[in-house]
């Protein structure tokens, strides 16, 4: 166990579960006419953290289900792309040194991996890469990823409650289902700037062993 937060679990799990807690404020409580108006105090706030916390994990976890369609129907993983030959993650020199370095390091052909063994072997390569100065970029992308992965869950979830508990307030739940739309769109950008990256990082350091 530790006693803080790291940068990963505040970025990707506290800010979007404080995204949902506040929406749950607004529909829920905001509308009540007698609510204590005192600033926060230390425990209160302490308690609003652990409840963002909490709620974080519950919108990653549907994030989770989510990204799993999100990504199938947009051609697969990010990481998955580079073993289709019309692939554009990676330069056609860069696909070469990259099948190069794979099958050199980890024994494996491009044209007969499939794509859980792939999936498995670019969680090695993740793990190696760690504390590469180079790769520091890559993990602001993942960090970036989880964030907007869970903003878009939050917005999703939002949307749900709106139009189930004012069905005929049709804004509301626009605004929400739009940004959420925003939020996937944006878990795309940096979902395929991390495969980019973390293959790129990975050749760099296969060229200067």
């Amino acid at each position: 166990m530790h006693d803080k937060f790291s940068s990963y679990e505040v970025v990707a799990i506290i800010a979007p579960g404080s995204v949902l807690a506040s929406g749950l404020y607004v529909i829920f409580l905001l509308p009540l006419k007698h609510l204590p108006t005192e600033l926060v105090g230390l425990g209160e706030l302490g308690l609003i953290i652990f409840l963002s916390f909490a709620l974080g994990h519950l919108v990653q976890a549907l994030g989770n289900l989510l990204e799993k369609v999100f990504w199938r129907i947009f051609g697969g993983w990010p990481t998955n792309k580079i073993l289709k030959p019309n692939q554009t993650l990676l330069s056609s020199d860069q696909r070469k040194r990259l099948v190069e370095a794979v099958k050199r390091d980890f024994s494996l052909d491009f044209d007969l991996v499939s794509e859980n063994d792939w999936k498995k072997t670019v969680r090695e390569i993740d793990i190696r890469l760690q504390g590469n100065a180079a790769f520091d970029k890559v993990k602001q992308h993942n960090q970036t990823y989880g964030f907007t992965r869970g903003l878009a869950s939050s917005f999703l979830v939002l949307a749900g409650i709106t139009f189930t508990v004012q069905p005929l307030q049709w804004f509301p739940t626009l605004l929400c289902f739009l940004a959420s739309i925003l939020a996937f769109i944006r878990m795309y950008r940096f979902g395929m700037h991390y495969g980019q990256g973390l293959l790129q990082a990975y050749l760099n350091r296969a060229s200067s062993s």
